[in-house]
């Protein structure tokens, strides 16, 4: 959905691998989402896929535009990620 102007992420059906199966959510300014579950559920790996770094089925869109089909500048000023800590 497109509320009016404001930024909408929709999730809807998405897959990948064995990890996560059918996520389906949206989130508007105003609203908090939470992401919980124990170690290994697939926490990272959503957030991964919303920011187009994993090949996922189903759809990520960011005011209707699906974020894997954005161009990789757009799309890292539009949706990021932040991990923990980083490998070296």
């Amino acid at each position: 959905t497109y509320c009016g102007g404001t930024q909408v992420l929709e999730v809807e059906g998405l897959c990948y691998g064995k990890v996560l199966w059918n996520i389906t959510f949206s989130a508007t300014p105003g609203k908090v989402v939470g992401i919980a579950g124990r170690n290994g559920a697939g926490k990272t790996t959503l957030l991964r896929c919303i920011g187009g770094y994993h090949r996922y089925a189903g759809s990520v869109r960011w005011n209707r535009k699906e974020v894997r089909k954005l161009p990789l500048k757009e799309r890292t000023a539009t949706v990021n990620y932040l991990p923990q800590s980083v490998e070296t």
